[in-house]
């Protein structure tokens, strides 16, 4: 049978592991959904600048204005 201060400490330690572990997971997170969010973004802001995003050479491409 166990006492309740090693059940105490036991849970305390678990919550130690977790909190020490919460910073590395939520930063696996970051670096592997950015890249996706950053390139939404980079679409987004040739749109809303009125360019045309072309996703093969991932470039913005704004037409001429100067159609001659």
């Amino acid at each position: 049978m166990q006492s309740g201060i090693n059940r105490h400490f036991s849970r305390e330690s678990k919550i130690i592991l977790a909190l020490s572990l919460a910073p590395l997971a939520l930063g696996l997170l970051v670096a592997l959904v950015w890249p996706h969010v950053d390139a939404w973004l980079e679409v987004d802001r040739c749109l809303d600048a009125g360019g045309k995003y072309d996703h093969s050479s991932s470039v913005c491409v704004f037409a001429d204005s100067d159609p001659r």
